[in-house]
C-alpha cells in the first residue's frame, strides 16, 4: 500500500508505508481485542490484608476468548487492580499468538492504575511499583505498542462485564 505525501515545493512523494505516530484506522488488523480488568480487597484497612480478588474477560473479534476469576492471599485494592491487568495481559501474550497487526485496547475503571501503567502518575507504594513495572515491561517487550491502548471505563461497564 503507498500513501500519498502532500504536495512538496518540488511535487508529490510517494513513500511505502512510512511510520506512523499513531494507529492509523486505515491499517486492517488481523485481531482486535478487548480486555476488561478489574480486582479489589475485601477491606484495605487491615493488615495483614484480607483475600482479595481480580477477575478479567478477554475478548477476540467480538467473541470471548477467556473469563478468569483470581484469589489472591495478601493484595491491597490497587495491587490486586495492577496484578489482575498484568495476569490478563500475561494471559493473552501466553495464548493469543499475537502479530503487529493485532489491537489491544484494555478496559479499567481505576484511574490510578491507567495512569500509573502510562506513566502519566507515580507509583508510591512499593506493591504498586512492583506491578506497575511488570506490566510495562511486559506490554514493551512482548505487545507490539502501537496497537495497545489502555483506557478508564465507569465502574458500572466493569460490573456489566464482570459481574462485580
Amino acid at each position: 500500500m503507498l500513501i500519498q505525501i502532500p504536495p512538496t515545493p518540488t511535487g508529490n512523494q510517494f513513500l511505502p508505508n512510512p511510520p506512523q505516530p499513531h494507529c492509523s484506522p486505515k491499517i486492517t488488523s488481523r485481531g482486535s481485542y478487548i480486555i476488561y480488568s478489574d480486582g479489589g480487597s475485601y477491606s484495605t484497612q487491615k493488615k495483614p490484608h484480607p483475600p482479595s480478588y481480580g477477575s478479567f474477560l478477554i475478548y477476540k473479534n467480538g467473541q470471548v476468548l477467556i473469563h478468569k476469576q483470581l484469589v489472591y492471599d495478601d493484595e491491597t485494592n490497587n495491587s490486586a487492580e495492577h496484578r489482575t491487568l498484568f495476569e490478563a495481559l500475561s494471559w493473552l501474550v501466553e495464548n493469543g499468538n499475537l502479530t503487529k497487526l493485532d489491537r489491544i485496547v484494555v478496559i479499567m475503571d481505576s484511574k490510578l492504575v491507567v495512569n500509573q501503567v502510562l506513566g502519566n502518575w507515580k507509583c508510591k507504594k512499593s506493591n504498586t511499583q512492583y506491578w506497575t513495572h511488570k506490566t510495562q515491561t511486559l506490554i514493551r517487550t512482548q505487545i507490539p505498542k502501537c496497537y495497545f491502548n489502555i483506557e478508564w471505563h465507569p465502574r458500572k461497564v466493569l460490573v456489566e462485564k464482570l459481574g462485580h
